[in-house]
């Protein structure tokens, strides 16, 4: 190809430009029909649902906090923390670490008194004195169970009750283990006084 053509080549393309596309205009449809792949959209407020049923945006709501036992230790313990020079993060990581919650650097929430609740030597001592604690977040736990059975959803029903019923199993293992210690120095002082 010649230096001639190219430039012209180049040239029509830039002051001459193809024409547009030709779009042929979408058919009018008649009022009340749809066809398949139609988005349906209701008319806000016709059903007398709120604005936010239709936007997709849930209304901020605000409720009473009413923190849990677990929650106040771990508060009064990150406060002393603070106070003796630790930084905020850390402080509320390692109490929530100690006590058990969500900045915990154990799994699932828990705390080195819940992991040493399990073992041999200190399940009846830790067990007993976080008795309430566990009977609260079990209490807790059992009642979201009622509410998302009231809402249909039973699958987190079920999961939410029985995580109720197993907050409660180290607590009431040590309960026992204590009463059945008591219960035997109950025995030997009446065996002794008789």
């Amino acid at each position: 190809m010649s230096l001639e053509r190219e430039l012209r080549k180049d040239w029509d393309s830039v002051f001459y430009p193809a024409p547009d596309p030709i779009v042929e205009p979408a058919p009018v449809q008649a009022p009340g029909t749809s066809q398949p792949g139609d988005v349906l959209v209701a008319e806000a407020g016709s059903r007398g649902l709120p604005e936010s049923a239709y936007s997709g945006q849930v209304q901020a709501e605000m409720k009473s906090f009413d923190p849990t036992m677990r929650e106040q230790a771990a508060q009064k313990l990150q406060a002393v923390l603070e106070s003796l020079g630790v930084d905020r993060y850390k402080a509320r990581q390692n109490a929530q670490s100690f006590i058990g919650g969500p900045s915990s650097n154990f799994p699932a929430t828990i705390g080195l008194v819940d992991a040493l609740a399990n073992l041999p030597g200190f399940k009846t001592i830790i067990g007993t004195a976080m008795l309430p604690m566990y009977t609260e977040e079990g209490a807790l736990a059992i009642a979201e169970g009622i509410e998302s059975a009231k809402e249909g959803d039973l699958i987190s029903a079920g999961i939410e009750t029985a995580v109720g019923a197993l907050n409660v199993l180290p607590g009431a293992q040590a309960a026992k283990d204590v009463g059945k210690t008591v219960v035997k120095k109950a025995k030997s002082l009446v065996k002794e006084a008789k």
